[in-house]
């Protein structure tokens, strides 16, 4: 037995090895047209090709040799070389990319145009204009803060615990008091301006020794509040300055 191994050994190593042979062939489409740059590889020669424009390429291999095509636009494609011709025609299918929907505008050509067009489209509704609830607005004012719906029979009558809490309890009116001197401090500030000193002077002629007193007697007779029109608290002053020269202070 060990005679019969040494003699198949001895036979396959003076077995002559079959040479490759450059062959050649084209790649197409589907259509019958060629496709260029797409790479052929034999890995059972360790060889390689590039078709040309036309799909054409010349390769080292012999048949039953293990060969793969790749091209980015086609699905790779592997294959036994065949048998066949000096020129062998190979066939790859193309492959479909799945792409984000495209949607085209008619916007202009200009940014103006793209923003005019953009500004003028309508607005999504939120959830809850579509749902038709009641819309909170930033100046809405809370429900205890709201004096006329606190201090509202019809809450003695629906919820009257909640009617004595907030118009009896004491940390409540306060925080009531604090909310509403808190909302009038702009109408304050422009109620001062208009009856600060300079601008009493102004109105009046009088001069700075005399304005104090009559700055006191407008004081005591004075009707509007923060609340009134700058025009009202100027003829409420004129009125007032009348008065104070008819007594004659």
């Amino acid at each position: 037995m060990l005679l019969t191994i040494l003699i198949s050994v001895q036979l396959s190593c003076f077995q002559p090895e079959v040479d490759s042979l450059i062959v050649q062939g084209r790649i197409c489409r589907t259509d019958g047209n060629g496709i260029q740059s797409t790479h052929v590889i034999n890995f059972s020669r360790n060889s390689a090709a590039i078709t040309d424009s036309a799909g054409y390429f010349s390769l080292r291999a012999i048949p039953g040799d293990s060969v793969v095509l790749f091209h980015i636009a086609f699905h790779d494609t592997s294959l036994v070389w065949p048998f066949s011709g000096n020129l062998v025609y190979l066939v790859m299918k193309e492959k479909k990319y799945r792409i984000p929907e495209l949607k085209i505008f008619p916007w202009g050509n200009s940014y103006s145009d793209f923003k005019t067009a953009f500004l003028a489209l309508p607005l999504e509704k939120t959830l809850a204009e579509q749902l038709r609830l009641p819309v909170q607005t930033d100046d809405a004012i809370p429900f205890w803060l709201d004096r006329e719906r606190v201090s509202n029979p019809v809450l003695l009558l629906t919820s009257p615990i909640s009617y004595l809490y907030y118009n009896l309890n004491k940390k409540e009116k306060s925080a009531l008091k604090v909310y509403e001197l808190q909302k009038l401090k702009p109408q304050l500030a422009a109620y001062e301006e208009i009856y600060n000193r300079n601008n009493l002077m102004q109105i009046t002629g009088l001069s700075d020794t005399a304005i104090d007193s009559f700055m006191v007697f407008l004081n005591i007779r004075k009707k509007n509040g923060p609340g009134s029109k700058e025009i009202e608290i100027v003829e409420e002053v004129k009125r007032c300055f009348e008065l104070y020269q008819q007594e004659g202070k």
